[in-house]
Formats: structure tokens, C-alpha cells, sequence
């Protein structure tokens, strides 16, 4: 949840600054915020384990969120991105006009029109990160072991009915959120347009 949440804000700020400001240098940020996308998880677990060793941060909670956050950050960008995109200036050029100074058009215009892209944004985090097992190997310890690295480990010593039971709850997490997030939007959606 903490790489989400992490994931979401700097994803959102990201997309803000790439939609929404002129300055040198944006195709260089869309492409370090997608990179972690296209690049094997494997090869971004390695070279985070290399990274925090160099500098001798320990393996464990923060190093994990690090990675997760790494990992989703194209997806709350994405998100976010193409919600700012699609809605256009039009709100926040009126609110600028009439008065507002920026500070209080991004939290009165802005972000309300984001909420349904910064919650899906998290989301699709959670559900990726919840999902991660091949970067996550490098960097976990005994004690911040995920659902996919204890399945793997139970799965060495045989298949068991925990096993199976820790597999199912996996599956059906990774299919309940974006379900129920949908549904919840649509109801919204639909109870907007009665309105």
C-alpha cells in the first residue's frame, strides 16, 4: 500500500508537470517514468540490490517500498497523464480568470477533477504491486516476505492446502480490485448522470 500511495503522488505530480507545463527536457521525463515499464523486472531488482549495497542501505521494508513504487510508477503516471490530457484547461483557465491564484485552483479544480484517476491510478498500483514477484526476490528478507515470494518459498517443500488456499485468496485479490473499482465508477458515473 505505502509504494501505491508513493507510486500515485509522484506519478500525478509527473503527469501534472509533463501535461501541463513547457520546459526542456519532458520527452526525457515521460521516458525515465515509463522506463521502469518496458525494462525486465528482473534486471530493475538486481540493479536496485547493486544500488542500496553501494551505499549501504539495508535490504528490507524501505528497499521494498522503493522498488514497488519503482515498479508502479508508469502506471500512475499513465493514469493520471491521460486523465489531464483528456480534460483539457478549460476549468482552471476560468478559475485562474475569475480570481484564483494557482495554489488554490490545483486543490479547488484540479485534483477534484483527478479523483477518479488518482484513485484508480492507486488502484492499478496496489494490484501490480501486490502481484510483483520477480524484482521482489532480490530485495526481500524474512521479515518483509510478500504473498507471491511465501507462495514461491511453500512451494519448494511440496504443495500443501495452505498453499493453495494462500494462491486462491492471491487470484481472486488481483481480480476483485479493478472489478470492484470498476463497478464503484460506474455506479458513480451513472448516479452523476441522474442528477
Amino acid at each position: 500500500m505505502s509504494a501505491s500511495v508513493v507510486a500515485t503522488c509522484v506519478g500525478g505530480l509527473a503527469a501534472f508537470a509533463t501535461a501541463r507545463l513547457f520546459f526542456r527536457g519532458k520527452g526525457l521525463l515521460q521516458a525515465a517514468v515509463a522506463a521502469p515499464m518496458v525494462i525486465s523486472k528482473v534486471i530493475l531488482g538486481v540493479s536496485l540490490l547493486v544500488l542500496i549495497v553501494k551505499f549501504g542501505v539495508p535490504r528490507g521494508f524501505t528497499s521494498l517500498i522503493a522498488l514497488h513504487a519503482l515498479l508502479c510508477l508508469p502506471f500512475g503516471y499513465l493514469v493520471v497523464w491521460a486523465r489531464l490530457v483528456t480534460a483539457g484547461r478549460d476549468y482552471e483557465e476560468a478559475a485562474l480568470t475569475l480570481g484564483a491564484n494557482d495554489l488554490e485552483t490545483a486543490f479547488e479544480i484540479t485534483i477534484p477533477l483527478l479523483g477518479a484517476a488518482l484513485t484508480g491510478s492507486f488502484l492499478l498500483c496496489v494490484t501490480v504491486s501486490f502481484d510483483e514477484f520477480s524484482a521482489t526476490q532480490f530485495l526481500v528478507i524474512p521479515q518483509t516476505q510478500t504473498m507471491p515470494i511465501q507462495i514461491y518459498s511453500m512451494i519448494q517443500t511440496g504443495v500443501t492446502p495452505t498453499v493453495n488456499v494462500f494462491a486462491t485468496v492471491l487470484t481472486i485479490v488481483t481480480i476483485a480490485i479493478p472489478l470492484i473499482a470498476q463497478l464503484a465508477f460506474g455506479a458513480l458515473h451513472r448516479a452523476y448522470l441522474r442528477r
